[in-house]
């Protein structure tokens, strides 16, 4: 059963004519400039937002329609305000109808960080200084008034608990959930006291090379950051270093983190932390949110026919296996995973040993 879709069709358009013909930066277009407005639909992305390109003369917009009942359209225009109050460049709001769903925003193009690594490698350095800067600022953001959730254990749980309901016996087959729940009781305390134990800050939660836009001579642009909580300090660390859609060598990410570890004990973000400690704060909340990636990324292919997401479940499911080989308390789920669930994942059509190799920076750098 899908959730509830936006409510777009003929009305929608006739707000976003409206919503455009009110802004004050349109005053002098003529009516015939405006009645040759165009609304194109994009691609959707993960959520159940849809999104329309607006250009009238040489301007553009963005206009997005979410189903009122799952997005609170007020808290994205706050979290909007917040973060560009703090020097982040967020979309701003620039009409929005709170009972439908609708809103007007700022449009800040399609050069995502993920396509220009692809097309730009050898400006990866600079790119993730710019995209560890822009986090800094992110995490240094006090706005306490924002009416946004804080991550508790029961908010943790509920989120690696997608991996048991859709990952294990939905997508891959896996009947013997007693054998799972022994190593899950074992596993979420360990992952739920790391992620409480550190330094609390803004985050994102979706933080990565899909959500930031590069813009010439100008900051990254953040976006989709409607789902934002207050939570560990390494969560949108590991979001970026370690993301879903691009894999880097595991030392890079480890010269990136220890890099970003420096820069919030110089912001006062973070007191001292060593070495090893900050990296297993960062491994074991990353942890916590592949499990639940692995679970949304299967629920997105089996109840929103979103299959463009299976292609990355072989990356995810690479660091999973990989920290759990670090760390005695992870072990036990690493055995879990290889003895137990490879059998099976590795009939799967989506599952693609190459997705997981990490990217050799040192080739294009």
């Amino acid at each position: 059963m899908t959730e509830p879709q936006p409510n777009i069709g003929p009305e929608f358009e006739r707000w976003v004519h409206n919503a455009v013909a009110n802004l004050s930066v349109l005053n002098d277009l003529t009516t015939q400039a405006l009645s040759n407005l165009e609304i194109t639909p994009l691609s959707g992305d993960a959520g159940f937002r849809q999104y329309h390109r607006v250009k009238v003369a040489n301007l553009s917009f963005l206009a997005a329609a979410v189903p009122p009942t799952t997005t609170n359209t007020t808290i994205f225009s706050d979290i909007s305000h917040s973060l560009n109050a703090c020097g982040v460049s967020a979309p701003e709001i620039l009409a929005i109808d709170n009972d439908k769903g609708w809103l007007l925003i700022e449009d800040f193009g399609d050069d995502l960080l993920f396509n220009i690594i692809q097309n730009q490698p050898e400006d990866v350095h600079s790119l993730y200084a710019q995209s560890a800067m822009t986090l800094l600022s992110i995490q240094q953001n006090r706005d306490y008034n924002l009416a946004i959730d804080s991550y508790s254990p029961k908010k943790l749980i509920e989120e690696m608990a997608l991996f048991e309901q859709w990952f294990l016996p939905k997508l891959i087959g896996f009947s013997e959930l007693d054998k799972w729940v022994a190593i899950r009781d074992e596993l979420f305390p360990v992952l739920v006291a790391n992620a409480l134990a550190q330094p609390q800050v803004l985050v994102h939660r979706d933080y990565h090379c899909r959500n930031l836009i590069v813009r010439d001579g100008l900051p990254l642009a953040v976006i989709d950051f409607q789902d934002a909580v207050w939570g560990p300090v390494t969560y949108d660390v590991v979001s970026l270093l370690k993301d879903c859609y691009l894999r880097w060598q595991p030392e890079q990410v480890r010269t990136w983190a220890l890099s970003y570890r420096n820069l919030a004990q110089d912001a006062g973000i973070i007191g001292e932390v060593s070495d090893e400690q900050f990296i297993r704060w960062l491994d074991l909340v990353g942890l916590q949110r592949h499990i639940k990636v692995l679970g949304i990324f299967a629920r997105l292919f089996l109840r929103d026919g979103k299959s463009a997401y299976l292609h990355d479940l072989t990356r995810v499911l690479s660091y999973v296996i990989e920290v759990c080989e670090k760390y005695p308390e992870t072990q036990a789920f690493g055995t879990f995973i290889n003895d137990d669930l490879m059998p099976l994942i590795s009939s799967q059509t989506w599952y693609d040993p190459d997705s997981a190799t990490p990217i050799a920076l040192d080739k294009i750098s």
